[in-house]
């Protein structure tokens, strides 16, 4: 497990990239302060300190600003020496060198991120083991008819008051106590601090990652002039326009099927697990946006829409369907009848009403169109991406008379615009024989160091470590593995041929690194490496 974790921060003004922030260190004399280098040529030899080296085979070129061992066939740059010396990673490697040569290059330590998912996790099996201490939190949940299963599988809890949470951290670390302050779930005045939950039920809130984020707190009673439902504020860790409530336990499901179910809030999400349907996410009490959108897009190619039996669910409805068929998700309208939401029809009907009701539903448009309600299809329409899409549905409104300038007007005409980076990304660099191998890492279950493969990228090694240490990735990474599409068995394939191919040091190998030899050091070891001399 790692120490600490470090990530790239975008390219601000006055940053440079990793490779012109390598070419700033001198590699001879930064190599020279771990191993002794004599002078050969134009480039410089040493014994290798990462095998058993009695002669000098590691040869360091100025020029190139490389390294090679022809002994144990490890080699790269100034940064991969020295991980591999400390026995850090690289990130760690290239943050320390950072430091040392004033590299004006942007890094993020993320270790106190890391930490607060420490306190977060902690603060939730607080909450929960309070649950059972509070006979009139069980009550309620029993009341909702929630069986402990449901209850254990989302971590439900308890605040019994203001304080007790402050007294649990503060006797456990007064540091944990300072991170839980900086998410800002603790109400700090002058003379005291105070839970902001308090004497609510609280359902902890995960990212796909399953770290704790944030929570929801519910009251116990129905007062219509109490906030039925708190969540966490916004802070370093918690994006209410980026979250989606269960998207942790449900993201297996919707990759098996790719299709979601989308609902408006806890307990419909929490009821349709509970009977059986496991692919189903909420927002956060927020409307749905684009941001949810695009989570969802990366998973899922058909939505259902299961909001509220009301006029407010229904323009929701309405809102949340443009945002996913700009995302290339098609979107079927799912009508409750019988019952005021998901939880109340999920609690009478179980999972084959729940199941009969998506069967039945229809692609919100072709719903608004045999509705007659043709602005609204149109306006709905206009978000379509995918070619094919476009053209069935200019078809299908010519098909009712619609004339077809109108159609050309609206169908396939409208996006949302993203907010993106102007500066070039660093992973649309990266060559395709690297992101073979990332999917492959990603994918298959075979350890393998990422520092020892010679040719890897510089910004592939850092995604490569971040999957080897199960950190989660950028959204900018994820869809770099993405743009890879080899079954499992090719990845598996592909990953042994690269650890196969690393674990021997052929003379073609040789002959391509030649020029950062001279030739007569290059015959000396390239027989040495051979076992002839």
């Amino acid at each position: 497990m790692l120490s600490k974790a470090y990530t790239l921060e975008k390219n601000k003004a006055g940053n440079i990239s990793i490779e012109d922030a390598i070419k700033r260190i001198d590699i001879v004399k930064e190599i020279s302060s771990y191993i002794e280098l004599k002078r050969s040529g134009s480039n410089y030899l040493g014994k290798c300190p990462f095998h058993d080296d009695s002669t000098p085979s590691l040869s360091v070129s100025e020029q190139k600003q490389i390294w090679k061992c022809f002994g144990c066939g490890k080699g790269g740059d100034v940064v991969k020496f020295v991980s591999l010396y400390e026995n850090i990673t690289y990130m760690e490697a290239l943050s320390k060198l950072a430091i040392k040569y004033n590299l004006p290059i942007n890094i993020k330590n993320e270790e106190k991120n890391n930490k607060i998912y420490e306190v977060m996790s902690l603060v939730s099996d607080f909450y929960h083991e309070e649950l059972t201490k509070s006979p009139k939190a069980m009550q309620y949940l029993q009341k909702r008819e929630i069986n402990p299963k449901t209850v254990e599988a989302y971590g439900i809890g308890y605040s019994p008051n203001h304080y007790k949470v402050v007294e649990f951290l503060q006797n456990t670390s007064e540091y944990y106590l300072e991170l839980y302050k900086s998410t800002q779930n603790l109400h700090q005045s002058s003379k005291s601090i105070r839970d902001i939950f308090e004497g609510r039920l609280v359902i902890p809130i995960r990212n796909t990652s399953s770290n704790v984020v944030g929570f929801g707190g519910r009251i116990l009673y129905e007062d219509k002039s109490a906030i039925k439902y708190l969540n966490s504020p916004d802070s370093s860790i918690f994006k209410k326009s980026q979250l989606l409530f269960g998207i942790d336990i449900a993201l297996p499901y919707i990759k098996e099927k790719e299709e979601v179910i989308l609902v408006e809030g806890y307990f419909d999400v929490i009821r349709l697990y509970q009977i059986g349907v496991r692919n189903v996410v909420a927002p956060l009490g927020t409307a749905f946006t684009q941001e949810h959108a695009k989570i969802l897009s990366k998973y899922a190619k058909t939505s259902y829409i299961m909001f509220d039996n009301d006029n407010a669910g229904k323009n929701a409805s309405l809102r949340a369907a443009k945002h996913l068929i700009a995302k290339g998700i098609k979107v079927f309208y799912v009508e409750i009848k019988d019952a005021k939401d998901p939880d109340e029809f999920g609690m009478k009907f179980g999972k084959d009403g729940v199941l009969e009701l998506l069967k039945v539903s229809k692609n919100i448009i072709d719903l608004n169109i045999e509705s007659k309600n043709i602005d609204i299809a149109l306006e709905l329409a206009s978000y379509l991406k995918e070619p094919e899409d476009i053209f069935q549905y200019t078809q299908k409104l010519l098909g009712i008379g619609l004339p077809k300038h109108v159609i050309d007007q609206y169908v396939g005409k409208k996006s949302f615009v993203e907010n993106k980076d102007q500066t070039d990304s660093s992973c649309e660099k990266i060559p395709m024989k690297d992101r073979i191998l990332l999917k492959a890492l990603k994918e298959c279950n075979i350890d393998i160091n990422p520092l020892d493969i010679e040719w890897l990228d510089k910004n592939s090694i850092i995604i490569a470590e971040k999957i080897k240490y199960q950190q989660e990735l950028s959204d900018e990474e994820l869809k770099l593995l993405e743009s890879v599409n080899l079954p499992k068995d090719a990845l598996e394939k592909y990953l042994s041929k690269t650890i196969k191919e690393q674990s021997v040091v052929t003379k073609d190998e040789l002959m391509n690194i030649k020029n950062t030899l001279s030739r007569k050091s290059y015959v000396k070891k390239y027989h040495f490496s051979h076992g002839k001399i």
